[in-house]
This record gives C-alpha cells, structure tokens and sequence, in this order.
C-alpha cells in the first residue's frame, strides 16, 4: 500500500496526484502479478506444437491430445481472468477520479493589503483567482476553462471578518476569516482549507501631530459686558478649515471673561482621516480688547437692546407724566432705533430709539394726534456690573399756538428724519458719522423724500392743501403784480408789518409768477404753518426766468374757518417761526431755490447786470 510523502494520505493505485494536498506521485517499478505470471505460462504453452513432441504410439497419442486440450482450457481460463482484473482496476480508477475533490488552503491565494495610517489603518482582502483556478485544474486534471466560470461564482460569494478593522497598527496581528457558499464549492469539487488565518500589518503611514487651534483667529468686539467672539479659520489649513469648533459662550461678554473653544470627538476622526493627530481638543481664552463704548448697532444684543428700549420707554411716560393736564399718550409702540457714531471719537455716539403714540388733549387745546418719540442716549455704555451708562437727551418739544411748549416728540416721521438724522446721515457732516438702523426705521429716509417731492407737485399740493395754495397763489399775484391794498387786506391779518415800498419795487420790473409751488411745514405747531413757496419771476422783456423763494406763517383763523398770512407782529407768539429758517428741510429747501437762481444769473447778461450785487 503506497502513501503520499508529503501529507500521509494513502494513495489511490493509478493517480498521478494525491487526492488531498495534490502533490504529484513518483513513478515506480512495479512487481510482476500473478497475471503476468500466468500470461507468461501461457506464451510457453504457446509455444509447443506437435513438432516437437516425439512420436508416439495410438494410445499415447490419444492421452496426448487429451492433454493439449485441459492445456487450451486452462489457458482459455487464466486469460480471461487477466482481462476481466483489468476492467476491475480501470472501472475504479473511473470512479475515483469521477468523485475527486480537490483540497485547497484558501490563505496561499489571498492577497491582504493595508491602507490609511497607524492606529487608523484599514485591511482590505482579495483573491487570486487566476492562480486558485490553475492549481484547482492541476488537482482535478480538468481543463482551466472547464472550471473557471465556477471557481469565480464562488469567490463572488466570499466575505471576510477582519479584527480590529479600521483601528490597526503597525504590528499588529490580524485575524481574518473567510465566510464562503459550501453548496457552491461541492458543485465546483474544492474543499477549502485554513478558512481562518492571520496576517501582520504593515506599511501604514504615521500620522503628524497638529494643534488645530493654532489656526484659529479669535476676535472678540463690540462693547464689554455685551461683548462677542467669533472665530475665523485659517482656510488654507486642509484640516482645519472644514472643522466646527464649538465656544461655551459667545455673547455678552466682559473684558477679563474666560471662554473655551472645543472641538467635538467627531472632528478627531476628520484630522485622522488627513493624517493629522490632534494633540489637544479644547482651548481656554480670556476676553480682551472690548471697548467701553458701543460702536455699532450690531455691538448691541437683542437682550440689550430691549433693556434700552425699556429705558427710553420710562423716561417718555415720565416726562408725559409732567405735561398730563394737556395731553395724555396712549397706544405706544416701538418703531426701531438709530445709530449714529462719530468717527473722529471712541466715545461720542448716539442710539436713538423711536416711539409712536397717539397723543390726546385734555383742554381741546389740539386734535388726537399720531405722535413720533425720538428717545437719544448719548455716549452709551454698560458698566461691569450689567448696569446703562449713558447721557439722556431732552425730547423735542412742540409748541401750541400762544401756549406753552405742551408735546414732546414730532407729528410726523418725515419731520423726525430731517430734524433729527438728517444732520448724521447726509447732511454736510455726514462723513463724519456711520449711521445704522433696524429693520423698523429703514423706509424712513425714502418716505422723508417722498413726502418732500409730494409737496412740490402742485397738483398734489392742491389736492391736500387747496386752500392755502390759493391763498399763497393770490397773495404772490396782489402783492408783487397788482399791488391792489383792498384785496390784499383779505389776504392778510394785518398790513402793518408788509414793506409797500419794496413792493413798489418789485412791481415795477416783475412781468408775472410761475411754476409756484408749496411745501408746508404742518408739523411745528397744531394750528398754525409755515409755507416754504418756489416760484420763477418773469423780468420785463427777459426771457430767461430767475428762481425765488420766501417763508410765510399762515394762521388759522377758527371763526371765519380759514387760513390768513400772518405778518408776524406778536413776535412773542411766534418766536418759534423766527428761527424756522435754521429747520434742516428749510434750509434745503431755500438751498435749493438759491443755486437755481445763481445759475440762472450766470446764464443771462441781462440778469447778470440787474441782480449781481443782490
């Protein structure tokens, strides 16, 4: 009985390769069988023939074809036994070869790869299956195409658990087991081997060790004790720049506040997976650098902007708590709030915060009113206790006909905008100031303007205001044209105060009066304006027109229920039309009047010659 050298399995007579490791079988001498034997036995017999055999009597030569033909019999018996052992050997080694299977260690023909860096490293298998095919061929003694297709359907089916995946070392040892389909590897005659076997790591790169928050600017602004941080990334940092840091406190901060900047465990994995090990994961910062003072309206919290509004909102029922026995607010609502910082100083800035109101009198001494608040802080500020810092301004005060100042505030918004941020905003000091505001104040300036052009369309001036528009039309028209005393006195509360001589003057070189139009200012007092008027004079035989203006108080006369021009001769009644001239949307207004009129002179010798020392 012969045995395979290599793995001790007894070997199949006739096989070329053991049937459990494939090792190829030496050939060998064999020893004479019994067959052969008999075959020889055989050729002898063969070989004799009644030639050589000596004459014999009747008798013997009967015994002696006797025994010729036991001899043929037996001879007929032993070759038929040698075919039929044949068959024997051959039909078993057919059935043999018919159920071989071949023995396969699937580790010699895995290939295990690693990837990545040290103590993040990843193994990833795959087979050779071009070698598996050929030794499964050489085992079997088939064809490679016969049984490729199988072999690689069943590699289709492999799986494989790999320890510690994902975390490897250099070094370390790796446990892989192969998970395969065993109905599919029958069918393909392969009986894996050393489905679990082990592999050491290798080649991982090392990882650089990085202090992220070395790439970090950490800036902290607005005013201290509301004070915030932000965080800006260096981006051309790989690693940094897609990292989210997170900071234990980012608003209402102080000078001398401590903060810490984080960085999640999450954010670890994305530094390992560039290659980077984080040699810390969090940072303690103290806050400096705030200013005293509020620079911008977006220094300024939610929070702290409704302590301010608050403020303003006591000190407007406080100072309407003074003046209760004329007037009495009600329906106050926050409009929003200005900012308005001066850029030659750290400290000098302004917050004006913006209410509206209905305002009613107890005396009928003015109709209901809506009403607008500016409430102004100077030089704001919180101290480090949490507590305002700031100068209070006095509200703007309206005054009633022949009475005291009895409202506080302005009767219109547009009126609030010339009056109070104008000047700031782009007025000739505007370059000097940043001007802010939130979201509730922002169509402010453009109803200003809006209102403003409105008042010199004479159609919608007319529409609005008819009355005094006739009024200022005939007065302009009997004053300078036709200079009639009689309709002028209809016109007027009294002509004491009218220069008729410089009438005179006008009269006699003024042909007519054109493109008049109005702007009224309404909202100084309840029952009395002022009338800003525009118009082109038309000088005797000069074509070109030359631009003029004027002011004129126009008094409400609640008997004859209409307005008379007022010449101003209770200058104690009117102190507050003497300075009107000063008032932001005045001076604009008559600005304007006068550039017009120098380039019109400039344009024309004739003019130029009549008005220039004027």
């Amino acid at each position: 009985m012969a045995y395979c050298k290599v793995c001790k399995e007894e070997i199949v007579e006739g096989s070329k390769f053991c049937i459990k490791c494939g090792t190829p079988i030496e050939a060998k001498e064999k020893e004479v069988t019994d067959v052969e034997q008999q075959q020889g036995e055989v050729g002898i017999v063969q070989t004799m023939n009644e030639e050589n055999v000596p004459h014999l009597t009747e008798k013997a030569v009967l015994e002696n074809k006797g025994k010729k033909k036991s001899m043929k019999k037996l001879l007929v018996g032993i070759i038929s036994a040698g075919v039929v052992g044949v068959l024997a050997i051959v039909v078993t080694i057919l059935i043999v070869s018919l159920n071989k299977t071949a023995k396969v260690d699937i580790g010699s023909f895995i290939l295990v790869e690693y990837s990545g860096y040290d103590t993040i490293g990843e193994a990833t298998v795959k087979v050779d299956e071009d070698e598996l095919i050929e030794a499964v061929a050489d085992s079997l003694e088939k064809d490679e195409d016969d049984i490729a297709d199988g072999i690689r359907k069943l590699v289709e089916s492999f799986s494989y658990e790999i320890s510690d995946n994902g975390t490897l070392a250099n070094g370390d040892k790796v446990k892989i087991i192969v998970k395969f389909d065993e109905e599919m590897a029958e069918e393909c005659k392969l009986e894996i081997l050393n489905a679990s076997f082990s592999s050491k790591v290798e080649n991982l790169q090392q990882l650089t060790e990085i202090d992220p928050f070395q790439y970090l600017k950490i800036k902290f602004e607005g005013c201290s004790g509301d004070g915030i941080v932000s965080i800006e990334k260096d981006i051309t940092s790989e690693v940094v720049k897609d990292l989210n840091f997170v900071i234990d406190k980012d608003s209402g901060l102080y000078n001398g506040d401590k903060i810490t900047i984080s960085l999640e465990e999450s954010e670890s994995k994305k530094g390992l997976e560039l290659g980077y090990k984080f040699i810390s994961m969090n940072k303690e910062y103290e806050v400096a650098g705030l200013t005293s003072f509020y620079e911008s309206l977006y220094d300024i919290s939610e929070s702290k902007m409704t302590v301010f509004q608050n403020v303003a909102l006591e000190n407007i029922q406080e100072e309407y708590k003074s003046i209760e026995e004329y007037a009495v607010l009600s329906d106050l609502e926050y409009v929003g709030a200005y900012f308005m910082k001066d850029n030659q100083s750290n400290e000098n800035n302004i917050l004006m915060i913006i209410y509206k109101a209905l305002v009613e009198s107890n005396n009928n001494d003015f109709e209901n009113k809506d009403i607008y608040i500016p409430v102004k802080m100077n030089n704001l500020s919180y101290n480090e206790d949490g507590e305002f810092n700031g100068e209070m301004a006095d509200l703007h005060k309206i005054r009633v006909m022949q009475k005291d100042y009895r409202l506080l505030g302005y009767l219109s918004n547009t009126e609030l905008f010339w009056q109070e941020i104008f000047y700031y905003a782009e007025g000739e000091n505007a370059d000097n100031y940043i001007v802010e505001n939130t979201e509730g104040v922002s169509e402010l300036r453009d109803e200003a303007y809006i209102y403003m052009a409105s008042k010199f369309d004479t159609e919608a001036f007319e529409e609005e205001n008819s009355q005094i528009y006739t009024l200022v039309k005939e007065y302009i028209d009997v004053a300078y044209v036709q200079l009639d005393i009689n309709k002028l006195t209809l016109l007027v509360d009294s002509i004491e105060n009218i220069n008729l001589e410089n009438n005179k003057t006008k009269q006699a070189y003024t042909e007519s009066y054109e493109n008049i139009k109005c702007y009224k200012l309404d909202n100084v007092v309840l029952n009395a304006c002022v009338i800003f008027v525009s118009y082109d004079v038309k000088i005797k035989g000069v074509d070109t027109l030359l631009p003029a203006g004027e002011f004129f108080v126009l008094k409400y006369d609640t008997n004859e229920k209409r307005y008379l021009i007022h010449n101003m001769f209770e200058v104690e009644d009117y102190s507050e039309y003497l300075s009107i001239q000063t008032n932001v949307i005045a001076k604009k207004l008559s600005d304007d009047v006068q550039e017009r009129y120098e380039n019109a002179i400039a344009s024309d010798v004739v003019l130029y010659s009549m008005f220039k020392n004027r």
